[in-house]
């Protein structure tokens, strides 16, 4: 597991357990309304509301009077520094609160992002394979792939969980077992940024000539209406989090 995956047992955990019997709209619903008191609820512990509140009045303040000015040209930078000083005094306030408030979003996201992105298939159904072979990497330097030698694409019958089939490389290694656990569709090599997000299926081995591999997984439908990118978990989950979030500021007054 990456960094941000560290809460995703408990994540999945809650959303079996909890929210197993909802629809998955409204399980969507659910964590869109958590991620947001979370996330606005850590900025507001953590942030120095007062002096927030003071610095955008002192902003608004300098920005009324340089707008309003009417006088020689010659007064208008010092007015001009005043609004840029308390604008930046406002936005180094507020900056690093809103990071360390967004951390439990990005938690959130990347375990959904694992768990409602795509479908499994059923046994007997047809599925297809895409990979791709690297050529180039050194033994000194087994992180990078060098040049992207080859593709291949395949089709196959999904197995039942009873007959598993192993997907293994040119030197024997297991890389993938059929049927999957989870509905991630690639599996990769490691690279820097799984440092954060993990990928659940684990990684091909940094001396494989296989550098990737895909299975085509069904996209899931969690809103069968409108344009392709309304259907997913993504549009459900962010304009949740989005309206939830507007609310909590307004309703407590969180600058």
């Amino acid at each position: 597991m990456g960094l941000f995956d560290l809460p995703a047992p408990l994540l999945a955990w809650f959303d079996a357990a909890v929210l197993g019997a909802l629809p998955i709209a409204l399980r969507l619903v659910v964590w869109g309304l958590i991620a947001s008191v979370l996330s606005m609820g850590l900025y507001k512990l953590i942030s120095p509301q007062r002096r927030i509140g003071r610095a955008r009045q002192a902003a608004l303040d300098a920005r009324r009077k340089l707008a309003s000015y009417d006088g020689e040209f010659s007064g208008l930078g010092s007015l001009a520094a005043d609004s840029l000083s308390s604008s930046l005094r406002h936005v180094g306030l507020v900056t690093l609160p809103a990071i360390v408030a967004s951390l439990p979003v990005l938690c959130m996201l990347a375990w959904l992002s694992n768990a409602y992105s795509y479908e499994l298939p059923r046994a007997g159904q047809n599925y297809a394979l895409n990979f791709t072979l690297a050529t180039g990497a050194t033994a000194d330097d087994p992180d990078d792939p060098g040049e992207i030698g080859g593709w291949g694409h395949s089709h196959g019958i999904w197995p039942r969980p009873d007959q598993p089939w192993e997907i293994k490389d040119e030197a024997g290694r297991t890389i993938l077992v059929l049927p999957l656990q989870i509905a991630v569709p690639t599996i990769h090599k490691r690279t820097w940024w799984n440092f954060f997000f993990g990928n659940p299926l684990g990684y091909i081995p940094d001396d494989s000539e296989l550098h990737e591999f895909t299975v085509e997984l069904p996209s899931r439908t969690v809103i069968d209406l409108g344009p392709g990118w309304l259907s997913g978990w993504e549009a459900t989950f962010l304009t949740v989090l989005l309206l939830a979030s507007v609310a909590i500021k307004f309703a407590f007054r969180i600058h």
